[in-house]
């Protein structure tokens, strides 16, 4: 492995270049640098591996070498030293990317310590990274080929001789629930991903994996032959859940068919079909066939006139939130939910809602953004999970709006100023103002440059020169730690926009308050 050292101190360079056995920590060659321009350079001429670099350079910072370091996207494990224990610069250099934060002075031991532990985690990945690779091709060359598709009747018919008479299986459609919509081909390097990782942690469990088929993007059917290890299948699909959850970040729903002879396989699997079209999983997305063949479906919906008039008279606005979730709870537990009574439970709860904001003479626009309510309305009626999430995000927009109804649009500015105020160092967007007046964005922005006659973003970009201007006035603070307390991670950026604002560079500006003083 290669590794470039950057710091403006040369002899600091050199004691760490030449006092380090670089050999024994897995090292071939070390490149050094002394400011950024330097560091761009060998970047561009020769492969790095890590980077060890100071923070404080007076031609650039080593935060602003990490992010050109991360926009490239070089495959880089970053190591930052500094005189500074300052937590904005470390939280800034994790943010991009690097391993770890060191304060100087540091010994060559220890600093050996710590490139010899990124050097083997850095090996390490690089296997895996060869295995996937690998992966990736071999999805690659099978995408090419199309999906069979095979009747489940036929194929089982077709290996009836193949079964002693008593022989067991067990059928399990699984279900993977999406957030978002992927490309095609997104989509079917995923399906690939997802046959592979079922596949695999079934065969690792013992189970034996008699046939596996894809009924369409998101959508398995698995059929399992008993070898001693089936009553333990409910557990193991369990597992698989959290497996698919560690690897590719999905949730699934499973439906599991009870363990019958062949024979009944094909009722199993009409049972299991009416299941998925039918009924609702529970908040761990499990669903059995033996419970579904006790299965009382509830059609009775809470009482919505009492929950309105409860947060219409009383303001229980809380206590109507959680009788609401409660009762999805327990239809869960119960396997009582429908399909058909979640659609009509979204319906009441998001009407009654609508007519509480009419009542009160506020738009729906005002507290909930079009696109994001309509995305989580449309998977909260697929499991008891989602639903549940989609009650807390209506009920924690219309407690907030309690808060805020009488208050005038005047006061709702001048929270966001507070805020902006007291945050000028963390990230300010939107969605962030938004949610401390508990408001859609579009509305906040609207209502702010109707109030103020300025964006938000010009107005943040206000205070923050504002303040950088006091800091230079009032402070010793270098120009960098000023950029970072008022917001900024790429230094170069925030001088120009100083200059933009003052008509001055920030050292300018110090230099032309000192005089004024004199």
């Amino acid at each position: 492995m290669n590794i470039l050292i950057v710091d403006d101190d040369t002899f600091v360079v050199q004691k760490v270049a030449e006092g380090i056995d670089w050999d024994s920590i897995g090292i071939r060659r070390v490149f050094t640098a002394n400011n950024m321009r330097q560091a761009y350079k060998i970047f561009e001429t020769f492969p790095v591996d890590i980077l060890v670099t100071d923070i404080e350079m007076p031609q650039g910072s080593g935060l602003e070498l990490l992010e050109w370091v991360k926009e490239k996207r070089y495959p880089v494990e970053a190591l930052v030293l500094s005189g500074y224990a300052h937590f904005a610069y470390a939280q800034k250099a994790m943010q991009y990317g690097g391993r770890k934060y060191m304060l100087k002075p540091i010994s060559n031991r220890e600093l050996a310590s710590a490139i010899s532990e990124i050097v083997q985690e850095k090996n390490r990945k690089n296997v895996v990274s060869e295995q996937k690779r690998a992966l990736m091709q071999v999805c690659r060359n099978l995408m090419k080929l199309p999906l069979e598709r095979i009747n489940l009747v036929e194929e089982l018919v077709n290996k009836r001789h193949f079964y002693q008479g008593n022989e067991k299986f067990c059928v399990i459609m699984l279900r993977i629930l999406s957030k978002e919509k992927r490309g095609e081909s997104e989509q079917k390097l995923l399906n690939f991903v997802v046959r592979n990782v079922i596949q695999e942690f079934f065969e690792n469990k013992g189970l034996e994996l008699e046939w596996s088929f894809q009924e369409k993007d998101g959508e398995w059917l698995l059929v399992f032959r008993e070898n001693g290890r089936l009553s333990s299948v409910k557990e193991y699909t369990a597992q698989m859940q959290h497996c698919l959850r560690d690897v590719v970040q999905l949730e699934s729903c499973v439906y599991i068919g009870r363990v019958c002879e062949l024979g009944e396989v094909t009722d199993s699997y009409a049972h299991l079909a009416k299941i998925r079209s039918e009924a609702i999983p529970d908040e761990l997305g499990v669903f059995c066939e033996e419970e579904w063949l006790q299965w009382e479906p509830s059609f009775d919906l809470p009482d919505f006139d009492r929950l309105e008039r409860m947060i219409i008279k009383d303001g229980m606005i809380r206590a109507v939130r959680d009788d609401l979730k409660n009762y999805v709870r327990k239809n869960g537990e119960r396997r009582n939910a429908t399909v058909t009574l979640y659609k009509q439970l979204l319906s009441s709860t998001t009407s009654m809602v609508g007519r509480i904001l009419d009542q009160k003479n506020i738009p729906f626009s005002q507290l909930y953004d079009e696109k994001e309510l309509e995305n989580m309305h449309q998977r909260a009626g697929s499991t008891t999970k989602w639903m549940l999430e989609y009650i807390d995000y209506l009920f924690e927009k219309l407690e907030g709006m309690q808060s805020i109804t009488n208050s005038k649009k005047e006061y709702l500015v001048e929270c966001l100023k507070r805020y902006i105020g007291e945050h000028l160092s963390e990230e300010l967007s939107r969605s962030s103002l938004a949610a401390t007046v508990y408001l859609s964005e579009d509305y906040v922005s609207r209502l702010f440059a109707a109030e103020t006659g300025m964006s938000i973003p010009a107005y943040v970009t206000g205070q923050r020169m504002e303040s950088a201007k006091q800091y230079l006035a009032e402070t010793t603070c270098t120009v960098s730690e000023i950029a970072m307390k008022v917001g900024y991670s790429n230094f170069s950026y925030f001088s120009k926009t100083f200059k933009d604002y003052t008509g001055k560079t920030p050292n300018e500006y110090r230099s032309y308050i000192k005089n004024l003083s004199k």
